[in-house]
């Protein structure tokens, strides 16, 4: 059983007839609808039983990340911000907001680092690729400001095989234009990791 560780180190256009908006291509989702897949809120003073039962059941590793060696107990820091950790892919630190009135939590920002890389998280991966996945992420949250922590987490999650999964539009693990892996996820349906479709940043413009 692991612990959870404090770790140091666009509004809608009028409406518009009928025949015109037939003619517009379908945009998928960045995240799933509600409907589909959804969680319960997740409020502040549930945080760390969720990380706890979260590394007792994967294989990947959730903690409150400190600047400074933390004490033990359940005051949490200020700003919080989670580190998940993929071993030997990457880093990605979450800030956490909360919304009143019930303290629940939502997701401010996120960067990623290679998993070796020792920085902090306001800063930036000297790797593109990473750079290009911080990105990605951030319009993600833009996106959907609401979505909920453990759907990000599960985004997280699927990029358990960034380095050896293709494309699914041109087939190919490292790009032409760019030399970076699949870094743009959109959501398929369904409900687990593999749901997340897997693309280069120029391929996801073309579907």
């Amino acid at each position: 059983m692991r612990d959870v560780l404090f770790v140091s180190s666009r509004p809608l256009a009028p409406e518009s007839p009928q025949s015109f908006r037939s003619s517009q291509p379908k945009q998928t989702s960045l995240f799933p609808p509600d409907d589909e897949c959804s969680y319960p809120a997740l409020r502040l003073d549930g945080l760390v039983d969720f990380l706890s039962d979260y590394n007792r059941t994967h294989r990947y590793l959730l903690q409150i990340w400190t600047a400074t060696a933390h004490p033990p107990g359940r005051v949490l820091p200020d700003p919080l911000v989670v580190r998940f950790l993929i071993p030997d892919v990457l880093t990605v630190y979450v800030t956490l907001g909360t919304a009143e009135p019930d303290s629940t939590i939502i997701l401010e920002s996120a960067t990623v680092f290679g998993s070796r890389e020792k920085k902090p998280p306001h800063a930036q991966s000297e790797y593109a690729v990473f750079q290009r996945l911080s990105q990605h992420l951030a319009k993600m949250l833009q996106s959907k400001p609401q979505a909920s922590v453990q759907l990000v987490v599960q985004l997280l999650a699927s990029y358990e095989d960034l380095f050896v999964r293709p494309c699914s539009a041109c087939k190919r693990v490292i790009s032409t234009e760019g030399h970076i892996p699949p870094v743009a996820r959109t959501w398929l349906g369904g409900g687990d990791k593999n749901d997340w479709d897997a693309r280069h940043p120029v391929c996801a413009t073309l579907q």
